[in-house]
Formats: structure tokens, C-alpha cells, sequence
């Protein structure tokens, strides 16, 4: 009878293989790593881990965004859907972005179990509870968009489909966005804009720095000066403008911080800067070397110059 000796090496041998095809094919079966949708932004998607090249596939992401665009003040629900008959193994990664990648608004994994945040909370991708299906798995998730004004987005999402041969090669990852673009009503209710002014040396100017503000609301603004000018003074004229005497001798630039509000409850308010250049008065110039004095005689006359 011959004996088959199985020595300890082999036996570890084995073992690791066994646990590194189990690794393979159970890669972030509990999530991705972020910066994974495809968006330029992230410039990466699941191809990184998984073989093959992206197909683009538009419709994968949807939501109940109104067409007039998304309001600060509301929650929307999105969904993202694969299909694909014969399949049963499913992972995805979503993101609200910029062009540039700015991440937008905050996301809610509204099932704990099948999804999760990541990346700070700017990413949402599967769990290990979220990853099987029959010929196709859809997640879904709340969205609460960024402060009036942010603009337009995109939600980038990539899926990736396996085919369960626990290697990387065979998976098929597509790509998807959606444009969600921001309500034009969605305008900040108050917006304070920057103001300049010129005054000369010793002088004063007043400046009506609600021209150029906005109020959604219709209440009055009220204007208020948060930070006075270091290099003068300042107070608001008639509610609504700003008188500002620079300090005696000064010229250069100075600034001042002003606020509006429209009186509403609870008050609606937003700042901005008044920025000033003070030029010198003509024929004075300022120096700080000592000022010389020379004397030109003259046939005619004879008198006194003073140069600087």
C-alpha cells in the first residue's frame, strides 16, 4: 500500500488558496472603495478591480426630482436599477457631483441593510446584504440638496453585474449620471451682493449698498454694519445706505462688512463688503522721508520751493 504523506507546507498551501479564491470572489462584496462612479471627478469605476471596460448605459439612476429642478428645502428619493436576466450578483456606487467633483448635498441610506455611506457621507454604495438578486437589483436612497444657489448637478452611479467565478474576469461594469438641476425659484430668499466706492482724501461718500440686493420675500431690508472700517468710520443712512468718512490723512483701501435682513421671522439675513478706495487729494503727496527744502533765487524774484 503506498501512503500519501501530506506535509504541513502543502497543507498552507491549500488553505491559501482556497481563501484567496473565497477573497477574490468575495471582493468589497461588503462595499467598494469610494471615488468609484465614473464621474469625472472620481476619474475611476469598478474596471479598476473588476475586468472588462464600462458600457455606457443611460437610465440606470432615477428620481422624483420635479423637471422645474430640486428645492433646498425638500428630501428626493432615487433609485438605481440593473437589469440582467440570468445574473444574480450585483454591486453600485452613487454620487452627487459637480463637473469639477464637488460633491453635493447630503445623502441617506434609507435601508441600512442593503446600502451605506462612505467618503465622508458623499458616496452611497451595497452592503453584503445588498449584493444578490434575481436578473437585476435596484437600491434606493434620500437626497437633500445643497444651500440655494449651488446650481446644477449630476448624480454619477457605476454598476457592476458579476458572473459568481469568483475571479474578476467575465463581471460587466455600467456607467451612468443623471442631471438634477436646481429650481430658479430656489434663489436665496435674501442675497447681499459686494459694493465698491471712491472717495478722495478727507472727504466722505454715502453708498445705497441695497441697490444691488435682493429680497424673494417682499419684507423691507434692513441694513446693519457688522465690522466697521479699520481706517475710518461708518453708519447706516435711512436704512438702507452707508456713510463713510475715511480717518483724517488716510488714503489707500478699507472695507466694511455689512449685513441685510428682511425682518421676517425668523429673520432671513445675508453679508456682504462695501470695498472702498481712498485716493489722495491733488497736488498732496505723501511721503515718509523728510521734506526738503531748497531756495532757487531768481532775477525777478526770489522765493521758496519745497520739494519732496
Amino acid at each position: 500500500m503506498k501512503k500519501i504523506v501530506i506535509t504541513g507546507g502543502i497543507v498552507a498551501a491549500i488553505i491559501a488558496l482556497h481563501f484567496g479564491f473565497a477573497e477574490r470572489g468575495l471582493t468589497y462584496a461588503g462595499g467598494p472603495p469610494t471615488a468609484k462612479t465614473g464621474s469625472p471627478g472620481d476619474g475611476a469605476n469598478c474596471t479598476s478591480c473588476h475586468a472588462a471596460t464600462a458600457q455606457q448605459t443611460p437610465g440606470l439612476i432615477t428620481s422624483n426630482v420635479p423637471l422645474a429642478g430640486y428645492s433646498s428645502d425638500s428630501t428626493y428619493t432615487f433609485s438605481v436599477s440593473i437589469s440582467a436576466p440570468g445574473k444574480s450578483k450585483f454591486g453600485f456606487q452613487a454620487s452627487p457631483q459637480t463637473l469639477a467633483g464637488g460633491k453635493m448635498g447630503t445623502l441617506i441610506a434609507t435601508n441600512s441593510i442593503t446600502t451605506q455611506l462612505a467618503g465622508a457621507g458623499k458616496y452611497i454604495h451595497h452592503r453584503t446584504a445588498g449584493t444578490s438578486g434575481i436578473d437585476g437589483r435596484t437600491w434606493t436612497f434620500d437626497w437633500i440638496p445643497p444651500p440655494s444657489g449651488s446650481g446644477d448637478l449630476a448624480f454619477y452611479t457605476a454598476v457592476n453585474v458579476t458572473n459568481s467565478n469568483n475571479t474578476s474576469s467575465g463581471d460587466i461594469t455600467h456607467v451612468s449620471s443623471l442631471l438634477v438641476i436646481e429650481n430658479p425659484a430656489n434663489a436665496p430668499a435674501t442675497s447681499a451682493s459686494n459694493d465698491v466706492a471712491t472717495v478722495v482724501e478727507n472727504g466722505n461718500v454715502i453708498i445705497d449698498v441695497q441697490d444691488n440686493d435682493v429680497s424673494n420675500t417682499g419684507n423691507p431690508l434692513t441694513t446693519a454694519i457688522v465690522t466697521q472700517p479699520l481706517n475710518g468710520f461708518a453708519i447706516v443712512l435711512n436704512g438702507d445706505s452707508i456713510h463713510y468718512v475715511p480717518g483724517a490723512g488716510f488714503s489707500g483701501s478699507d472695507t466694511i462688512v455689512y449685513s441685510i435682513c428682511d425682518n421676517a421671522t425668523p429673520a432671513l439675513c445675508d453679508t456682504a463688503l462695501v470695498l472702498i478706495t481712498v485716493t489722495p487729494a491733488v497736488g498732496i503727496v505723501h511721503s515718509d522721508e523728510p521734506v526738503k527744502i531748497k531756495t532757487y533765487p531768481n532775477p525777478a524774484s526770489c522765493g521758496l520751493i519745497i520739494v519732496n
